[in-house]
């Protein structure tokens, strides 16, 4: 594999990753936050 080939697969999975961990972080720290009593939130 070359260096552009092994520079492409990485962005591609680096932003498969981001489109899918994105959302379910968001939800998992959402979720966390709000049922945290020590949260600066409140």
């Amino acid at each position: 594999m070359t260096y552009i080939e092994s520079l492409a697969w990485s962005l591609g999975l680096f932003a498969f990753a981001r489109l899918v961990l994105a959302p379910l972080g968001d939800y998992f720290s959402r979720r966390y936050v709000a049922a945290d009593p020590w949260s600066a939130t409140q």
